[in-house]
């Protein structure tokens, strides 16, 4: 039962052990943890330079934009995962959700992690049909 999915830049595999997922997340992952950090590192600055100035705006400036990229960077940490192979044991819930037109597949794992699959090209809509047959044997209250 393996199914094949194309992605904008990439394919999404189902097998009989699990799903294989070959695109660029990974490096978006990373892309938003990097410029998390720079933005908060740009806080912490704009802080320091109201110590020095006296100006609300940096204090201000800083605190929010900081502490708005802090709790990006611990949601992203925390929440998202990045693996290419997800056995069916590892999967709580899958489903598929159309945003801005493109078909993008959440996997929700069992340690309360999320894999998202963005641009999956189903021009068949097989999709839905292969999440709900994975997805019916692992049926959790």
């Amino acid at each position: 039962m393996a199914k094949i999915f194309r992605l904008k830049k990439g394919q999404l595999e189902f097998t009989s052990n699990g799903i294989i997922i070959e695109d660029k997340y990974r490096k978006g992952i990373y892309l938003r943890i990097l410029m998390s950090t720079l933005w908060m590192i740009y806080g912490v600055f704009s802080y320091v330079r109201f110590l020095h100035t006296g100006d609300k705006f940096m204090l201000w400036s800083g605190i929010i934009i900081g502490g708005l990229q802090f709790i990006i960077l611990i949601t992203t940490l925390f929440f998202f995962s990045v693996k290419g192979e997800i056995s069916r044991e590892e999967i709580k819930k899958l489903s598929v959700k159309n945003i801005q037109g493109a078909k993008n597949l959440r996997i929700r794992l069992k340690n309360n992690r999320t894999r998202m699959v963005y641009h999956v090209q189903d021009p068949d809509n097989e999709l839905e049909s292969v999440v709900r047959a994975i997805q019916k044997p692992y049926k959790l209250l």
